[in-house]
């Protein structure tokens, strides 16, 4: 449990061991620890060796055994041959384990079928294209909107293959729309492509349309895919060890980072690091300050039945024995309020987000209106940014709450048995929730139906904090349909 050593305006200040521990070989973790050298640095690796005098080599051991936060990880390691274990402690953990990287095998082996960043090698007047499948994520789609674009301003004949348009940002939506002036043509997929290797210099892709009755071939000197990143067994093991499943840079455990072979956004190397210096940086006066507003446990009515421990999605909840009752750590609470929304006995409170002031709001505002429940971390950031005409923002009334996802369902019931039109739910886009939740989108049509009222009231926006655009798109849509509208 970490405790604070004081209280300040806005916060609490807590103690913090700035080492940071780096599990991996080969580039990944070279890069991690140079890096990073600002800290002292525990590299367990079977290479693992002294670059500097701020690095402490543990080579040929594991991890067994992880206790504690953010800030504050104990961490049990043993070594192979020697069978000690010894606990070390440190704030920040970095798996740099060695990737296997490969094209798609279903598809043809040949050399005209390249990596994505490889397409900078096609020259002037070649026909080349992209192919997408609904696996990949945003990163790789800009990735290849990019490429896609230098190939087509240098000259080249462009064609896209895609399942899905994914323009989580303003950047990709812009880059998309020069692709088309610039001459790219855009397919949409609705089965995998059919590839043949014809000879040694020509593929031909076969195209179905997804809502044409049309076919038709096309030849390409090169097509362009994304790599494929695979899973050790090692890294599964220290994944389910860790208590992690999301392997962007960042995880869902705060202070826990993943490069190489789970770093499924293919993000530079160089840049993921640096996004891991920044978080550390804060970590190396020995003191960090976490903003007042983090989840609370009222430990006299905490039953101890545990059900917050289980959803936490940063696992930032543990057992205070002394006061058999459940804890939230400062240091690892996202402040989404899942828990609170699995506590069966009202225990868990969100000081920003006082039930009382959101119902009594809900009271006051909703009649006639179209109730908006934004996520703090996406839709209520997007709409800060979101300028509205004055008829539309009049049938508007936005309220922030921790996770979109979670909404608690008494608001919703609130706001309609007030008087509200209709709901919105926004929330993150997939593979950014910061909870890492699913809407409880069938347990609120149940509710509805039950009451006889019609579950298309509460509609769901997925719409990223940095998309302004998108989340104004999505309310004219909305309010055009529901209320007939006129955006201008």
């Amino acid at each position: 449990m970490n405790i604070p050593l004081a209280k300040r305006e806005g916060g609490w200040v807590f103690s913090v061991h700035s080492e940071v521990i780096v599990i991996g070989n080969g580039v990944f973790a070279l890069t991690a620890i140079n890096m990073l050298s600002a800290h002292p640095v525990i590299w367990i690796g079977e290479s693992a060796h002294a670059l500097h005098s701020r690095v402490t080599p543990l080579p040929d051991a594991r991890v067994v055994e992880v206790l504690g936060q953010r800030g504050n990880f104990r961490v049990r390691v043993e070594q192979k041959e020697m069978k000690k274990r010894t606990w070390i402690e440190a704030g920040t953990i970095v798996l740099a384990l060695a990737p296997e990287v490969r094209l798609d095998p279903n598809l043809p082996q040949t050399p005209l079928i390249r990596p994505i960043a490889k397409a900078e090698q096609t020259l002037a007047g070649q026909n080349v294209a992209f192919y997408l499948n609904d696996q990949d994520n945003e990163y790789a789609f800009a990735l290849a909107l990019h490429q896609a674009l230098r190939l087509a301003v240098k000259g080249a004949v462009v064609t896209f293959f895609y399942f899905n348009l994914r323009l989580g940002n303003s950047k990709s939506e812009e880059t998309y729309q020069l692709c088309c002036q610039s001459g790219v043509r855009f397919l949409r997929l609705k089965d995998p492509l059919y590839i043949v290797a014809e000879d040694e210099s020509c593929l031909r892709l076969h195209y179905l349309d997804p809502f044409l009755d049309l076919s038709f071939d096309l030849k390409a000197e090169f097509l362009y895919i994304s790599e494929i990143y695979s899973f050790s067994p090692e890294f599964e093991g220290l994944a389910s060890l860790l208590r992690i499943h999301s392997f962007s840079v960042s995880t869902n455990r705060p202070g826990i980072f993943v490069l190489s072979e789970a770093q499924k956004t293919i993000l530079p190397l160089e840049l993921a690091v640096a996004a891991i210096a920044g978080e550390t940086a804060l970590l190396l006066t020995g003191e960090l300050m976490v903003a007042d507003g983090f989840a609370q446990i009222d430990s006299e009515r905490c039953s101890l039945c545990l059900s917050c421990c289980q959803v936490c999605p940063s696992r930032a909840i543990e057992v205070d024995r002394f006061h058999s009752a459940a804890y939230i750590d400062p240091l690892a609470c996202q402040g989404c309020g899942v828990c609170a929304s699995a506590c069966s006995s009202l225990a868990i409170s969100l000081p920003l987000f006082d039930s009382s002031l959101i119902y009594e709001r809900i009271k006051k505002d909703s009649k006639d209106k179209t109730v908006i429940f934004a996520c703090q971390n996406s839709g209520a950031l997007a709409a800060q940014n979101v300028s509205l005409p004055l008829k539309m923002a009049a049938k508007i009334e936005l309220v922030t709450v921790p996770c979109g996802c979670n909404t608690d369902q008494t608001y919703i019931l609130q706001a309609l048995a007030h008087g509200a039109d209709n709901i919105i739910l926004g929330i993150c886009p997939p593979g950014s929730c910061a909870s890492q939740s699913e809407p409880k989108t069938a347990d609120i049509t149940r509710r509805l139906q039950g009451m006889g009222l019609n579950p298309e009231l509460v509609k769901i926006v997925a719409v990223a904090a940095n998309s302004p655009a998108l989340w104004r798109r999505a309310l004219a849509q909305i309010l055009r349909a529901e209320n007939n509208q006129e955006v201008s």
